[in-house]
């Protein structure tokens, strides 16, 4: 007979890092119903066996529209709610179906549950299952559901069962790989010893031994009476023994219930302090004030009339002086006599000439008493008590003080979390409807918002908040054409920022002041090749011909041979080198950048050096390089201006008709150029972007007519010091600091 008054446990089982290839997760949702009205909480276990893109699109949306319509319904029959939220799920389903998106159909195992009071709802397709697990028996309970469903989307989530829980029931909640792992009696023996915890614990180990971490799923426990037992999270794909998972299973069962147990005490103690202090204890220090003030005015009036007639005796005695000492030329050695019944007799020599007839009174002993002031052992026992009270009035205050800096915490981690699953609700419906510009506001809405419920103490809200993320960031990237590149171990770390860096096949070459340095990709350190004469200009102002490094210096262009390993000066046939900002290259040709002349100069091969410099432009023209930062040549010249413009050059003529076009919002402009990259050979224009406050570094690509194609970015914390990058093959070298990373970015 089912039990009205039950209340329900859950572990969800889950892996700490995603697996790509396939789309796996499972989320559980408290509906926004008052707990009285029978509405209850949902599960959803997902699976994709395609790999996450676009695959989680698919099963975010199914999660997302369950919820939605079920809260949507206006029933009061749970049953009829989550029958219409499942409906409206498989007409989502077909319409994305209807748009291309046909790789999920027949890759989808799903168990969707509503537990209302007692009852227990399930939808199931694909191969995930739901296993009741009661009086040391076990029975699939999706079993028959999934045969019956075709493979259409508008069937997807076509049969309900549904049944009444009882007290100790276990219910598990599966995908795909844990059925076809563990039979059903090894899990009866699995789920049906010790604490759910034990249970979870155990089933994970078992996977272990047979290989299998990508699970997700609900482990859930029915207990009597309306508890409020917390949700815990298990990892699947982490091992029972690891330290963190023993440290975290401590904590569970031993410190937090002696932090309960002592919160309580001290609130008792707090409590009865207090009355003990306001009943007791003040009264005490009142009386005890007003019996010390009567003692110490009784005193005070007798030692007032004893003083008083000593001093009368010692004004009416005669002084002795000695008359035998002579006065000295300043005046006579008076020595003044103090007596006191405390201290040693000291003397004071003092030489005035007007004192030569003053006569001083000899001062007699005059005794002062003691006042008694002695304390019982009870006395003290209560001064103890009452320090002892004050501190635990103290803490108190401080520990409720604290309690309510968590709760306000907690509740604005709630809000934000709430916040993060509207916005992701509202996106993910843009996204499959093609608004792109919604779709993306919304998804910073919820990344936002996300990232702020991340601070919770809360494991449920943060591991929510943390799904959200990783869901939200994916499908954004996918709306801007981004790729995110993940750090790897450094190919090799300098002993300071380098100021240029070139890739030379599997080597790496970087300039710290004069020196250059040379290392292998592989983690070889870095051994110095010499010193140039003077400090090369640097910030990505340096250019390649044949394999020379060529970089410019205050005065000159300087040359680095990797073969060889020579270093020199590159001398001019005749005349002296312009000053310039950046050096680029093509064919043998070198040509410099010189905004403050207005002109570009070519200087040809010459020998082991260049011939003298001709202009690029007709007529120099300060205004067309005005802010000028960097330029590249394929043949035409594009030059990057500081306020992320590029022009491009034809024979020495601008092209008004070209421009960049295409960036995606929210980063739609290049806010803060750093470098250009293109060639001859390469059919793309690359431009360095450096961190703002409000994105990433990134390096965009476009076509050569100037449109976006994609984007990389790079980590939020990077600070880049120097990079280099074949436009031909876009891989490139990053200096983070003296650390060197390896970047390659392929189709």
């Amino acid at each position: 007979m089912a039990e009205t008054g039950l209340s329900l446990r859950h572990i969800r089982i889950v892996t700490k890092e995603r697996p790509h290839d396939r789309f796996l997760t499972a989320q559980v949702r408290d509906i926004g119903h008052d707990k009285d009205d029978g509405q209850g909480t949902l599960f959803f276990v997902v699976e994709i066996t395609n790999p996450w893109f676009p695959n989680s699109q698919i099963g975010q949306t199914i999660i997302n529209t369950v919820i939605r319509e079920f809260k949507r319904s206006e029933y009061s029959s749970p049953l009829q709610n989550f029958e219409i939220a499942l409906r409206k799920t498989n007409e989502v389903l077909a319409t994305i179906t209807q748009s291309g998106e046909t790789d999920w159909i027949g890759n989808l195992s799903s168990v969707i549950a509503l537990s209302s009071g007692p009852h227990l709802y399930l939808a199931q397709t694909g191969k995930a299952r739901a296993y009741l697990i009661r009086a040391n028996k076990i029975a699939d309970i999706t079993e028959g559901l999934e045969p019956e469903a075709e493979h259409h989307p508008l069937t997807t989530y076509t049969n309900i069962t549904s049944g009444s829980l009882e007290t100790n029931d276990r219910v598990l909640l599966t995908s795909s790989l844990l059925p076809e792992t563990l039979s059903q009696a090894e899990l009866k023996t699995i789920l049906s010893e010790g604490s759910l915890l034990d249970a979870v614990t155990e089933l994970i180990r078992n996977l272990h031994q047979h290989r299998i971490r990508r699970v997700h799923g609900f482990a859930i426990e029915a207990a009597a009476g309306k508890n409020n037992l917390e949700a815990e999270t298990v990892y699947a794909d982490q091992s029972p023994n690891h330290p963190l998972a023993t440290v975290q299973k401590a904590w569970r069962q031993h410190i937090i219930p002696s932090l309960n147990r002592g919160a309580k005490g001290a609130q008792n103690v707090t409590t009865q302090g207090t009355q003990w202090t306001k009943d007791w204890l003040i009264p005490k220090i009142l009386d005890w004030s007003r019996f010390s003030t009567q003692s110490v005015k009784r005193h005070s009036r007798g030692l007032i009339s004893r003083t008083q007639s000593q001093l009368a005796y010692a004004q009416a005695r005669p002084a002795i002086i000695d008359k035998s000492k002579r006065p000295s030329p300043t005046g006579p050695d008076i020595r003044v006599h103090h007596y006191t019944d405390t201290r040693r007799r000291a003397q004071l020599a003092i030489k005035l000439p007007f004192l030569a007839n003053l006569q001083i009174p000899k001062l007699p002993k005059i005794n002062l008493e003691k006042l008694p002031f002695t304390h019982t052992n009870k006395q003290r026992t209560i001064l103890v008590i009452a320090a002892i009270a004050l501190l635990i009035v103290v803490t108190s205050v401080s520990l409720r003080r604290d309690a309510q800096q968590t709760e306000e915490q907690e509740t604005n981690a709630s809000a934000s979390l709430e916040t993060a699953k509207t916005a992701q609700v509202a996106a993910e419906r843009a996204f499959v409807l093609g608004q792109k510009e919604v779709a993306k506001t919304n998804f910073l809405t919820a990344l936002t918002a996300a990232r702020e419920a991340t601070n919770s103490s809360s494991p449920a809200i943060t591991e929510e908040a943390k799904t959200i993320l990783v869901q939200s960031q994916n499908l954004f990237d996918q709306l801007v054409s981004a790729t995110r590149f993940e750090p790897s171990t450094p190919s090799a770390t300098l002993q300071s920022d380098p100021g240029a860096l070139i890739e030379q096949t599997d080597q790496y070459i970087a300039v710290i002041g004069r020196e250059i340095f040379t290392g292998s990709q592989s983690g070889e350190q870095p051994t110095s090749s010499g010193s140039f004469t003077e400090e090369p200009l640097t910030g990505n102002t340096d250019t390649t011909i044949g394999s020379d490094w060529l970089l410019p210096s205050s005065t000159g262009v300087l040359r680095y041979n990797p073969t060889s390993r020579e270093l020199t000066t590159v001398a001019l046939a005749t005349g002296q080198w312009k000053p310039t900002t950046s050096l680029a290259s093509f064919g043998t040709s070198l040509y410099l950048l010189d905004p403050s002349a207005g002109q570009i100069w070519k200087h040809a091969a010459n020998g082991t050096g260049f011939a003298e410099a001709k202009p690029y432009f007709p007529t120099a023209n300060p205004s067309l390089l005005e802010n000028a930062l960097d330029f590249s040549i394929d043949g035409d010249v594009f030059v990057l201006k500081t306020d992320g413009v590029v022009n491009k050059y034809t024979r020495g003529t601008l092209q008004t008709d070209w421009s960049l076009k295409d960036i995606p919002t929210p980063w739609s402009g290049v806010l803060a150029p750093k470098a250009i990259f293109t060639d001859e050979i390469s059919s793309k224009i690359y431009i360095f972007e450096e961190k703002t406050n409000n994105q990433p570094a990134r390096i965009l690509e476009f076509t050569k007519d100037g449109a976006f194609t994609r984007q990389l970015l790079l980590p939020n914390d990077w600070t880049i010091a120097a990079l280099s990058w074949n436009p031909q093959n876009a891989t490139g070298l990053v200096a983070v600091g003296p650390s060197i990373h390896a970047i390659s970015w392929q189709e």
